[in-house]
């Protein structure tokens, strides 16, 4: 009887470190296996395209290094994105400003030589006061067309439009231009 107790007592005590060892053992697996899971988790959501997924863990093991690692990773991801989002916005508009350019400078240059032509011929003709409304119109239009051709040059330059260039004007000469314009619309509607 004595040696049955002892039995006893030997499978008691080894029952219940085998038991204190079972739940040891299960501690520190799930204490390992958590952030391996987390881990597996936040992989799947960005190869599913999800944005700003970080793991929060503190801890000061190789495993808490490991999923640092990986959200510096996320971060870095987020930003490159971004950049690519950016240069292609970029590019984009690099292209839609050098096909307006294109499409500005086009008449330009035709524009401004007919109305230089114009000019050139109507020279040899004595008639004053047409030869003065000419002159106005000719320097109107060249000026009007060398501001779009510096516009188009800007825009084709990154799609920027020129800085302000503040000048002081003779509002006398715009008003006489004004005039003229109106004067020649009369003309042209009579």
């Amino acid at each position: 009887m004595k040696n049955l107790r002892k039995h006893l007592l030997l499978y008691s005590f080894i029952f219940i470190v085998i038991i204190i060892t079972l739940i040891v053992v299960s501690i520190i697996t799930q204490r390992i296996s958590k952030p391996i899971l987390e881990l597996k988790i936040a992989t799947d959501k960005l190869s599913r395209g999800e944005n700003n997924v970080e793991i929060k863990l503190n801890r000061n093991d190789e495993l808490g290094s490991l999923v640092e690692s990986f959200n510096k990773m996320t971060k870095e991801l987020e930003r490159s994105k971004d950049e690519l989002k950016k240069a292609e916005r970029e590019a984009a508009w690099r292209d839609i400003a050098r096909r307006v350019a294109h499409e500005i400078k086009n008449p330009l240059t035709p524009m401004k030589l007919s109305i230089q032509h114009l000019f050139s011929i109507y020279k040899k003709v004595r008639n004053d006061e047409f030869r003065d409304v000419l002159e106005k119109t000719k320097v109107l239009i060249v000026n009007e067309i060398d501001k779009l051709n510096r516009i188009a040059t800007e825009f084709s330059n990154f799609a920027k439009l020129p800085r302000r260039n503040y000048e002081f004007l003779n509002i006398n000469l715009i008003l006489d231009d004004v005039y003229h314009c109106i004067h020649l619309n009369r003309i042209s509607n009579s």
